[in-house]
């Protein structure tokens, strides 16, 4: 029988929270240090750019407040923002380059880690990860390192990187409202998530 729902959430918020962990670690221990030494003056950009944020957003509450209290019109407050944001722009462009790039590489970094990770993780156990086997879960089919590439990576962490993540939601959403209760990565892997328990026919 195909799992249901619940059993799989469950099953993933486990073996999510298990990569998640191993590569936040990663992040902290070996990934940051990296970036940071990687980036000119990180430390000190990253310094400058939460000072100058936090005066721009002090700035914007007070031309809101301005409008509030019937000082300014809303063009005048248009105006007023527009100069603001031109002139943190031009104040502030090579700090917040310095910091937008170390959250992109941070971003990438994840998404990649958490892709590898994910696979090494699932092939390691021929699909009978920790989550799995705490709700009574095992992958049936066609466990082979290929097959599994092509759950994993290219129709999981891929399928939710590209999309958004509403590849996600997608995939629950098979599971929670199909009577197979089957994702795409099922199909194209040929592979399924079904009970390892007794199921009882009354």
């Amino acid at each position: 029988m195909n799992a249901g729902f619940f059993k799989r959430l469950a099953s993933f918020i486990i073996d999510f929270t298990i990569i998640f962990a191993i590569v936040f670690t990663s992040f902290r221990i070996i990934g940051a240090p990296i970036l940071q030494n990687r980036i000119d003056d990180y430390p000190d950009h990253v310094v400058i750019y939460n000072q100058a944020m936090n005066d721009y957003l002090a700035n914007l509450d007070e031309i809101q407040a301005r409008l509030d209290r019937g000082i300014y019109t809303e063009s005048q407050a248009e105006i007023e923002r527009a100069e603001l944001e031109e002139s943190f722009n031009e104040n502030y462009y090579e700090v917040s380059q310095t910091v937008y790039s170390y959250w992109i590489y941070s971003f990438v970094y994840f998404a990649v880690l958490l892709t590898l990770v994910n696979y090494l993780y699932v092939l390691g156990f021929k699909g009978r990860t920790f989550g799995r086997k705490l709700m009574k879960l095992r992958l049936s089919g066609r466990v082979t390192w290929w097959s599994l590439f092509i759950r994993e990576v290219l129709w999981k962490s891929f399928f939710w990187i590209f999309t958004f993540s509403f590849g996600l939601a997608i995939d629950f959403g098979l599971i929670a409202f199909t009577r197979n209760r089957k994702t795409i990565r099922d199909y194209v892997s040929g592979t399924r998530v079904i009970l390892d328990d007794v199921v009882y026919p009354f």
